[in-house]
């Protein structure tokens, strides 16, 4: 509950007559006076594990929070349907892709999950033969949990909150800036890895080098 809401309903129920004067204060004492903080916490083991993963290194990573000039900006699309999956990125004058079906292991995952795997395999994969570091690079997918779980950076799910580690710990190493879109529709008939050939197709055929993304629209 957002400190706003937990205030207004104190003062609700303080109209209500469900709780005293002296009761209101006190809750509020609890929650925002410092003498009342404990000395001592009991870690949540999913946030121990993403501590231990981000100061892994032995020296400090220098992150880029912003940047007087970009030096290289990477377009990337992923999408991952039950049965298979695809991704391509576009730079350095080519494009990359990698498509393929999953394996059994992954029959009983949600559709986030695949679709969050599959974006972060690709840029892992990308990040190993030295083609992300110092860049921006902007992915599009069409699964709203993935971008949601990456800008607040938790999940109660700990599969996903697992990826969320990954994608964190690729960002400090690499030392680049990963934003993730949600404004690609993707046609129920282009499924993955359809989509990611189709896609190629068209860039191919395009008479420009550069492409517009109407990122503003679903």
């Amino acid at each position: 509950m957002k400190d706003l809401e937990w205030i207004g309903f104190l003062e609700v129920s303080r109209s209500a007559g469900k709780l005293t004067d002296e009761e209101v204060q006190a809750a509020l004492d609890i929650k925002y006076d410092p003498k009342f903080r404990p000395k001592t916490i009991t870690v949540v083991p999913r946030f121990h594990q993403c501590l231990l993963a981000c100061f892994d290194s032995d020296l400090p990573p220098i992150i880029t929070e912003r940047t007087s000039s970009v030096q290289l900006v990477i377009y990337g699309f992923v999408d991952a349907s039950k049965s298979g999956f695809g991704s391509s990125i576009d730079y350095n004058g080519a494009i990359k892709y990698r498509i393929g079906t999953w394996g059994l292991d992954q029959d009983n995952e949600s559709s986030s999950f695949r679709e969050f795997c599959n974006l972060i395999e690709t840029l892992e994969h990308e990040a190993k033969l030295g083609g992300l570091n110092n860049s921006t690079i902007i992915m599009a997918t069409d699964n709203s949990t993935v971008e949601s779980c990456i800008y607040k950076g938790n999940s109660t799910n700990h599969k996903l909150f697992d990826l969320i580690i990954r994608f964190k710990d690729l960002e400090l190493k690499t030392g680049s800036k990963f934003v993730i879109r949600h404004r690609l529709h993707v046609q129920e008939k282009l499924h993955a890895p359809t989509m990611v050939r189709d896609l190629i197709r068209i860039l191919r055929k395009a008479d420009s080098t550069v492409l517009v993304l109407p990122f503003d629209e679903n």
